[in-house]
């Protein structure tokens, strides 16, 4: 493995936890994350994940104007603790993709799922919406139309 790729692994994989700690999928991540600590060593282990669960708790209770650089400090922190990690097991490589991959995944989920959309019609008018490829049509009636 090439010396400059653990390390953008362990970023990679920093700035994708930080990123995946404030969503509603962040308890079947975190576990994902914790399979990532097995394998170097208990105590290690512990500190990771004491850390892990401080630092979700502390993005989630922050103040809107200073998320942006608080998540910037932890993403650097996990970035940091990633690399250890990969430094102390090499075979760790795999599960940090994999879990790059899955928040990746999930993110994409969220974004879906959060998405809105408000048309209102009036004055019999027509309304044309689309949203992710799909046409609605929307009618209002008239009450000229009913005879």
């Amino acid at each position: 493995m090439p010396a400059e790729q653990p390390s953008r692994l362990a970023a990679e994989g920093g700035k994708a936890l930080v990123a995946a700690m404030p969503t509603p999928a962040w308890p079947a991540l975190r576990e994902d994350a914790l399979e990532v600590f097995h394998g170097v060593g208990r105590e290690l282990e512990a500190v990771l994940v004491a850390e892990l669960d401080v630092n979700a708790r502390m993005l989630a209770g922050a103040a809107p104007e200073h998320v942006p650089v608080l998540r910037q400090m932890l993403a650097a922190r996990w970035s940091g603790h990633l690399a250890r990690v990969l430094a102390e097991n090499p075979g760790a490589d795999e599960a940090v993709r994999r879990l790059v991959e899955r928040i990746g995944a999930a993110a994409l989920g969220t974004e879906r799922a959060g998405k809105t959309m408000t048309n209102i019609a009036r004055d019999h008018s027509t309304l044309f919406a689309v949203m992710d490829g799909n046409i609605i049509q929307h009618r209002q009636r008239r009450d000229d139309d009913s005879q």
